[in-house]
């Protein structure tokens, strides 16, 4: 009901400021760290947050309705209550994810990183470029994210292929693949792009085994969630050569601890996470988390509800 106390776990003023701007009239705490947290949960039957403590599902007995700040849930299904249903955020990042994979892709295959090293070094010397016409583009996880960035492979005139659970055609996709043969789907690719979310399922599932698979000179690009690829299987593929290059927005640790093999591996570009932000991100999160609070007060299925045996 309405007059139910939402409690906000948001380290993050701003967001905790935007999602109280979003919920005029309701009763609302906001938590600043996981010890207030701590405290209040065994009172808590609605809650918004990006993780959840350790213990919580033993103390949040009359928890019934979590939502997440963001598309990932992995950080928060470990510790959710049996009882409770997981909503996550659906329809905000899924252009501007699209929008930084292909920023990558084009960086990786037209070798910006080395035209900022030799305008640094005031160095004016070609170098060879790759071109994507032609070539083939391999989305795993094609979803709402993985969908965009594959019609936009295909506008660029690439043989689109594919994993996606569902079997579900999609346009543009010449050749769509279950995820237990990710292998056929990268083993021709020119350009291999990860969405997919953490689950025990996808955990490790770019290993060295997979890597191997790839296409000698392919590239890599992960935007989904860190902790699918074998980052130190990664960075030998990276050395050895075998692969020309990949781009992380997502890795295991955030930030890599100082010395990881990621901050001087070759020919491997990293951003921090920033894939799905906007300038308007903050608010677009609570819009979908205050719309999903009004379709509860209503009686209405939520939006973006997770499966948890599938873990999205």
């Amino acid at each position: 009901m309405a007059d139910e106390c939402v409690h906000i776990l948001a380290p993050d003023p701003a967001l905790a400021a935007a999602l109280l701007a979003a919920l005029p009239g309701r009763r609302c705490t906001v938590w600043t760290d996981e010890a207030s947290a701590r405290a209040g949960l065994p009172e808590a039957t609605l809650l918004i947050a990006g993780s959840l403590p350790a213990g919580t599902a033993a103390l949040a007995g009359r928890l019934r309705w979590v939502h997440a700040l963001g598309a990932g849930v992995d950080t928060l299904l470990p510790e959710l209550p049996a009882g409770a249903q997981l909503m996550r955020v659906t329809g905000v990042h899924e252009a501007t994810m699209c929008e930084h994979a292909w920023a990558l892709i084009l960086a990786l295959t037209r070798q910006l990183p080395v035209a900022v090293a030799q305008q640094d070094a005031q160095v004016w010397r070609r170098f060879p470029t790759a071109s994507l016409a032609g070539r083939t583009l391999a989305v795993l996880g094609l979803g709402a994210v993985g969908g965009r960035i594959a019609a936009v492979g295909a506008a660029f005139g690439m043989r689109v292929v594919g994993t996606r659970r569902s079997g579900r055609p999609l346009p543009g996709v010449s050749e769509l693949h279950p995820p237990a043969a990710t292998r056929e789907a990268i083993a021709a690719a020119e350009v291999v792009v990860v969405t997919l979310p953490l689950t025990p399922a996808t955990r490790g599932l770019l290993g060295a085994e997979l890597l191997a698979a790839m296409r000698p000179g392919a590239r890599l690009i992960v935007v989904g969630r860190g902790g699918v690829v074998d980052e130190e299987a990664l960075v030998e593929r990276l050395r050895s050569g075998a692969l020309a290059g990949a781009a992380l927005d997502v890795t295991a640790s955030e930030p890599p601890p100082p010395g990881s093999p990621l901050w001087g591996a070759p020919n491997l570009l990293l951003t921090p996470h920033i894939a799905g932000w906007s300038p308007d991100h903050v608010r677009r999160v609570a819009a979908v988390i205050a719309a999903n609070l009004d379709r509860h007060d209503r009686g209405l299925p939520p939006l973006g509800l997770v499966d948890r045996d599938r873990g999205y």
